[in-house]
């Protein structure tokens, strides 16, 4: 019995939001989304370098400035996020990749996924806070050849260390093409 209370005191303090907490974010589940919401069958990687570009999103569509169409980022079909019709960075902003891969076979998942971080240039990272306008947060999806990848909350404070992420790519292809779309230049 003695067991129980404080494991119900830590269930209860856990529960109950802190005055300090962030309001929730359209998509987002701790600071990492990856894709969890029906994804279109991955074809076979196309050849040559993806088109990889980084959008901001809005909670509700914005005629003008948003896809009309929402975007489900999350396990909620009804939490949809709105894609800006820009992007507000592309390959060319990014200095860096680290692609990792998971094997979740021994999960009960099908195999292989990988995960690419990508190291964004200190340019980049100026045009993400200027994006902030108001805000000192906003949510940054990752889309490569109009696939997206997953979704990343990027906050002014942490900009120094912010690095988006796509995720749960079944494809070594895909992803490694991905990577080297985003290589820079020499």
């Amino acid at each position: 019995m003695l067991r129980f209370i404080p494991t119900f005191a830590l269930a209860a303090f856990v529960a109950c939001p802190l005055p300090a907490q962030e309001p929730p974010v359209p998509g987002l589940v701790g600071s990492v989304i990856l894709p969890t919401g029906p994804q279109a069958p991955e074809q076979p990687a196309a050849k040559g370098p993806a088109k990889v570009e980084f959008f901001w999103v809005e909670a509700k569509p914005v005629e003008g400035l948003t896809q009309a169409k929402g975007l489900q980022t999350s396990c909620d079909p009804d939490e949809l996020v709105y894609v800006h019709l820009k992007p507000v960075l592309t390959a060319k902003d990014v200095a860096g990749t680290r692609m990792s891969n998971s094997d979740l076979s021994k999960n009960g998942l099908p195999g292989d996924h990988f995960m690419i971080n990508f190291e964004l240039t200190k340019e980049a990272k100026g045009k993400l806070i200027a994006g902030c306008v108001d805000a000192g947060a906003r949510s940054l999806v990752v889309v490569a050849d109009g696939t997206y990848w997953g979704l990343s909350y990027f906050r002014k404070a942490d900009a120094a260390t912010f690095s988006p992420h796509a995720g749960f790519i079944s494809s070594r292809a895909t992803a490694e093409r991905i990577v080297s779309a985003c290589q820079p230049v020499k």
